[in-house]
């Protein structure tokens, strides 16, 4: 009888670990961090610090686009970048998006504003594919 139970606790315990998604622990949910106090303010202190200094997206005004120090990390959401987490997906899960989850982990972004479509990453878990302008 011991033997039965200690085998169906393996079992559960397997089965937790090949279904719990993409590995990572489940946290509060925080946006994507785009821009810190750091984040200068104009043309020439942008660019001495590598950044891109332009309209991002539809934004009307020029800003600071700054390349991030995290890029192609892995991560399991934005709170772990600096920028965003954005997965990598196969058609199959593209395929699968738009109808549910997708667990899976990402790569921080090489800029801390990120415009364009995306499979953004959160809590280890792809909702579809967003588009940020």
């Amino acid at each position: 009888m011991k033997h039965k139970l200690l085998t169906l606790g393996l079992l559960l315990l397997l089965s937790a670990l090949v279904f719990s998604g993409s590995g990572c622990a489940k946290e509060q949910v925080q946006p994507p961090v785009q821009e810190t106090a750091t984040t200068p303010t104009d043309k020439e202190s942008c660019e001495a610090l590598g950044g891109r200094w332009g309209r991002i997206g539809l934004l009307p005004e020029e800003k600071c686009n700054l390349p991030t120090s995290d890029a192609g990390e892995e991560c399991c959401g934005s709170d772990d970048c600096e920028g965003a987490c954005i997965a990598e997906l196969s058609q199959e899960d593209l395929d699968r998006a738009p109808e549910g989850v997708v667990y899976t982990k990402g790569r921080c972004s090489a800029w801390r504003i990120t415009v364009g479509c995306h499979a953004f990453v959160e809590d280890g878990k792809v909702y579809g594919i967003m588009c940020a302008d």
